[in-house]
């Protein structure tokens, strides 16, 4: 009796061992499974990775007048090299198209922030060859002054209505008229019928330059009807006013 128990005992626990070997067993081959499959997939990953490149951020690029260079320091992936002549982030913008130099030609120049600077002409100086040089300075004040000296001298005559007037030059001089007008723009010359009106023009420095330019005397008429047969203002008295002078 005691030796059916005893064997009873040992035929269980063989049986429990048994179950836990198959238990045992079919974790393994699901653990290798599982990294079997885990190997291939990050093979097939690695693969896929070395063997198709990314898309290139410059297959799609704005350089209008540069070329394109991938930079992952920019948000954007990619910077631009502009061609000489154009800056801005796409080379959009042509850098002598609105430059500001005033006294000088515009020279692409990739060096500067604004990507051109100013060959200034001659007696100009500063960044933009706004400042004209000292010397040149000194030297078109004096040249003005030398013009002004020698400037003839401007003469004006002023005939009221109807009077009768002379221009001459001294010597060998010669007549140049340089402005003329008949009509009214001062009340207090040539006081007369309706002097208030002082916006009265008519332009007659044609006709007069044509009848005594290079003369050395010349008669100056007073009527509308001997300066170009309009009247400027009817109503309104007149007057003549010629500046000339002799050269």
């Amino acid at each position: 009796m005691s030796s059916m128990k005893k064997n009873s005992t040992i035929g269980g626990k063989n049986y429990k061992g048994g179950v836990q070997k198959q238990k045992l067993t079919i974790i393994s081959l699901l653990l290798g499974v599982f990294l079997t499959v885990a190997v291939i997939a990050f093979i097939t990953l690695l693969l896929i990775h070395l063997k198709v490149p990314k898309a290139d951020v410059c297959d799609s690029h704005n350089c209008q007048y540069g070329i394109c260079v991938a930079d992952q320091t920019r948000l954007r992936g990619y910077t631009c090299n502009c061609t000489l002549g154009y800056v801005g982030d796409n080379c959009e913008v042509d850098a002598c198209y609105s430059n500001g130099c005033k006294n000088g030609t515009c020279v692409a120049d990739q060096s500067r922030i604004r990507g051109y600077k100013c060959n200034c002409t001659i007696g100009f100086d500063g960044e933009n060859c706004q400042e004209m040089d000292k010397c040149e300075e000194e030297k078109n004040r004096l040249r003005i002054g030398l013009k002004e000296a020698q400037k003839p001298e401007q003469r004006t005559i002023i005939l009221c209505e109807s009077e009768n007037g002379e221009i001459r030059c001294e010597n060998t001089k010669r007549l140049k008229i340089e402005s003329a007008n008949y009509g009214r723009t001062e009340a207090a010359v040539c006081p007369g019928t309706n002097d208030g009106n002082t916006n009265c023009r008519l332009d007659v420095l044609g006709k007069l330059s044509e009848k005594c330019d290079n003369e050395t005397r010349c008669p100056v008429p007073s009527r509308w009807e001997d300066l170009g047969g309009v009247d400027p203002c009817f109503g309104t008295y007149k007057y003549v006013e010629v500046t000339y002078n002799c050269s």
